[in-house]
């Protein structure tokens, strides 16, 4: 319906959608409608594939309600850096920064880093790493 609503130019949107399959792993579909050869509206198709990482961002953010500087804050914290270098990154003080921490740990329900990073890992990004996972034996 929305594919063919932008197709009429009744909607200046897209008809994307990201969803989560259930087996856990975040897929994007993408909708379009096709024109026939006289031009008029034809039928609809429809991609589906893996979602990448930055469609995702997105969603972990609003399902925590997490503001653009907490947003940046954690992304730095699950790259590793201590609260000095998050900060002169971010141009605020330690304080501000450790403030943003509290924040985020609070709306998350973690207590240190390590629990946020292994939270927002097992929730949104382990199901689609471990689907991908080769097990090997080795009794």
């Amino acid at each position: 319906m929305k594919a063919r609503a932008v197709a009429q130019e009744r909607d200046g949107g897209q008809a994307r959608a990201r969803v989560r399959n259930r087996a856990g792993r975040w897929l994007v579909c993408h909708a379009s409608c096709l024109r026939e050869a006289n031009g008029g509206l034809g039928a609809s198709a429809v991609v589906i594939e893996p979602a990448k990482t930055s469609e995702i961002v997105p969603l972990i953010v609003d399902a925590y309600e997490l503001t653009d500087r907490e947003t940046e804050v954690t992304q730095y914290i699950a790259r590793g850096l201590p609260t000095g270098e998050i900060a002169a990154q971010l141009h605020l003080s330690p304080h501000t920064v450790r403030d943003h921490i509290k924040a985020v740990f609070e709306k998350v329900g973690v207590s240190s880093r390590g629990e946020l990073v292994g939270k927002l890992f097992t929730e949104h990004y382990a199901p689609a790493a471990e689907k991908a996972m080769t097990r090997v034996r080795t009794d």
